[in-house]
């Protein structure tokens, strides 16, 4: 599942240099370049792309594990155009979010690797990539800080990445590697913040992986159950989420319309949720979230707008830990057809179709985890202040595996929110009361996602933005 929900519209800030431009790239910067390779993946969720760099001649290569997820197959395109079906995984780690993997190489141009213990903060660095699938393409950036996450040294860089540049090589000036893109933080005004694992990690482990028989890929790196198959989540009698203080009634008539714009595609998405709180015929505690987004261009000369797609999701959720909740998610452009995508919960058992995927079922959920679109509902429900830090177990929406996330509360400030009266709905509102209240910013990890998300100080702790354009209270 993604952290976030709508729909992202994503610009290549990178230089994009094809074979017709080489002599522009400064010549120490060529033996990275073809030793940058541009990866293909197929899995049961769909296919996907990213980005990696050849450690050796004979053709191991380092990679972002979260590219390789659920892979069934995987393929390494090279500089000259060359193919190569990837043999096996010699080592994975989806904390570190690092694969070292096997082609059937001979002698391949290997990047040079460095010690990232010997780059400083604020030192220019320079990515190499494939974003949105844009092969060769090469941004520079600064070091910006040396965090810690977990226990895990990473390297923050103003260095501008997209997906497909995950798993490609940041290195030095002069072309010596001392990292590889594994993240970025997502969020609304943030910009060119992404995340780097120091490429020591990957030499500690890169003898010892060698020197291994390759693994295949879905045994290393988790293979989705196939249509109509059920497999076991292996989690035993567990409950999750058992140390939430929620009271998920003060989300009952509460409603959010955001509105996004994207000036240079003349895009604009507006998303409108609401939440109810009910019981059903049995007295047990029911919340049920709506959400439709709808997604318009603009035309420059006249100003038309034309609806080009629609979104909408509905969950409904007992939230007494029995582990009950359908989510439905329908995606309709216009003049291309509609797709859906849904999860069944009932006890241990989860049922789901992603988008691009097949049907599949697993067992084993542990009690008390939350639908995906819930989490953060459940923040918002939280009662009293928020903590510094808490942790929150959902379903993911492409694996059905229960999956972890963080809440680190990073500062409080003030935010002037557009409040709506009672008793009017957002999309009828025509006078609002902008008012400064106290707010939280804090960060959302899962995985190898961060998020940096902002919620009203006293509950409901609801989410607040800059593109907020409306907000109702019960």
């Amino acid at each position: 599942m993604r952290l976030l929900r709508t729909w992202e519209f994503l610009v290549v800030f990178g230089v994009t240099l094809s074979s017709t431009v080489n002599a522009q790239v400064p010549s120490i910067l060529n033996p990275l370049r073809r030793a940058t390779v541009f990866v293909s993946v197929l899995s049961a969720d769909g296919e996907k792309t990213g980005s990696g760099v050849l450690l050796s001649a004979d053709g191991v290569v380092a990679t972002a594990a979260h590219v390789l997820r659920n892979a069934k197959s995987a393929k390494v395109r090279i500089h000259t155009g060359e193919e190569y079906e990837v043999d096996g995984v010699l080592f994975s780690d989806f904390d570190l979010d690092l694969a070292i993997v096997k082609i059937s190489g001979f002698a391949l141009p290997a990047a040079q690797l460095g010690n990232s213990d010997s780059v400083a903060v604020g030192q220019r660095l320079l990515a190499v990539g494939s974003p949105l699938g844009l092969e060769g393409t090469v941004s520079d950036g600064l070091l910006s800080a040396v965090r810690l996450d977990n226990g895990t040294k990473m390297f923050q860089v103003s260095i501008p990445v997209s997906p497909g540049s995950s798993g490609g090589p940041v290195a030095t000036q002069d072309g010596t590697v001392i990292g590889l893109v594994v993240s970025q933080i997502r969020g609304t005004g943030v910009q060119n913040l992404n995340f780097v694992l120091p490429i020591n990690y990957v030499r500690a482990r890169l003898q010892s992986a060698s020197a291994r028989t390759p693994t295949t890929l879905a045994k290393a790196l988790g293979e989705s159950a196939e249509s109509g198959a059920s497999v076991s989540l292996g989690l035993g009698d567990v409950t999750v989420n058992d140390s939430l203080p929620l009271n998920w009634n003060v989300l009952d008539g509460v409603e959010l319309i955001l509105e996004r714009s994207n000036d240079q595609s003349r895009e604009r998405t507006r998303v409108h949720t609401r939440y109810a709180v009910t019981r059903d015929p049995s007295g047990r505690l029911t919340v049920e979230r709506h959400q439709f987004d709808t997604l318009q261009t603009v035309a420059a000369m006249s100003g038309r707008v034309t609806m080009v797609g629609t979104r909408s999701s509905k969950t409904v959720f007992l939230a007494d830990r029995s582990n009950a909740f359908e989510e439905e998610e329908v995606i309709s452009p216009e003049r291309v057809g509609t797709s859906t995508a849904r999860i069944i919960t009932r006890g241990g058992d989860v049922s789901l179709k992603p988008f691009n995927g097949a049907e599949r079922a697993a067992r084993g959920l542990p009690r008390g985890v939350l639908a995906p679109s819930l989490v953060a509902g459940a923040l918002a429900a939280y009662k009293g202040l928020l903590p510094d830090s808490l942790q929150l177990w959902h379903v993911d929406a492409v694996t059905g595996a229960p999956r972890l996330v963080r809440f680190r509360l990073l500062r409080r400030e003030t935010r002037t929110v557009p409040i709506l009266a009672d008793g009017i709905s957002c999309d009828v509102a025509q006078l609002l009361d902008y008012r400064a209240l106290p707010v939280v910013v804090g960060m959302l990890v899962s995985g190898t996602e961060r998020e940096e998300i902002t919620l009203l100080d006293s509950a409901p702790h609801l989410r607040v933005s800059a593109d907020l354009k409306c907000l109702r209270l019960q």
